[in-house]
C-alpha cells in the first residue's frame, strides 16, 4: 500500500519502503550529525586519541550509509505509480538535495579521517604564563580549588628561600 489516506480505518497506510526510508533518515541524522559534532569538538575543544578517532570515522561512515538509505523511499507506490487520488508523484526537494550533500559530506569526513590522524600538538605551560582569575564573580572560583595547592607550593617556596638565607654559623 501507497501513504494514503484510507476513509475506512481514518489513518495512514504507510508500506515497507516509505517506514524504512523515515528509520533511515533519522539513524542518518543522529550518526552523520552526532558524528560532525563531535568531530568539531574534537577540532576546538578536545585531543582525540587515534582510536577515538578512527570509531568518528566509522559513526561518520554510519551516517553516510543511512542518510543514503533514505532514499528508498523513493520505491513507494505512490512514487511508482502516482497517487490516484491526488495525482502526486515524487521529485526531489530542498530537503533531499540537503541529504545529498550531507551523505557526500560525511563520506567525504569519514575518508579524510582514516587517512589522516592527526599528530597532537603538545603544549608546555610554565607557571609564569598561566593566569589565575581569583575575582569573586568568575564562574570557576579558582581560590577554593587551587589557592591551597598553591599557597602550599608558596610557602615550602618561601621555607625553602628563608632556609637558604638564614647563616647557622
Amino acid at each position: 500500500g501507497s501513504p494514503l489516506h484510507t476513509n475506512d480505518d481514518n489513518e495512514w497506510n504507510f508500506d515497507f519502503a516509505w517506514r524504512f526510508g523515515q528509520t533511515c533518515s533519522f539513524l542518518g541524522t543522529v550518526f552523520g550529525g552526532g558524528g560532525a559534532f563531535f568531530l568539531w569538538a574534537g577540532a576546538f575543544c578536545i585531543t582525540l586519541p587515534r582510536n577515538t578517532w578512527r570509531l568518528l570515522g566509522v559513526e561518520l561512515i554510519v551516517g553516510a550509509i543511512f542518510q543514503t538509505f533514505s532514499f528508498i523511499w523513493l520505491a513507494t507506490d505512490i512514487c511508482q505509480q502516482g497517487s490516484v487520488e491526488a495525482g502526486a508523484g515524487c521529485h526531489l526537494s530542498f530537503g533531499s538535495t540537503v541529504s545529498i550533500f550531507s551523505s557526500v559530506s560525511y563520506a567525504t569526513a569519514a575518508a579524510t579521517i582514516f587517512l589522516k590522524y592527526p599528530e597532537p600538538k603538545i603544549i608546555k605551560l610554565t607557571r609564569e604564563n598561566m593566569q589565575y582569575d581569583t575575582g569573586r564573580n568568575a564562574l570557576l572560583d579558582t581560590d577554593s580549588v587551587c589557592s591551597r595547592d598553591i599557597g602550599s607550593v608558596r610557602s615550602i617556596h618561601s621555607n625553602s628561600r628563608s632556609s637558604r638565607s638564614i647563616n647557622p654559623t
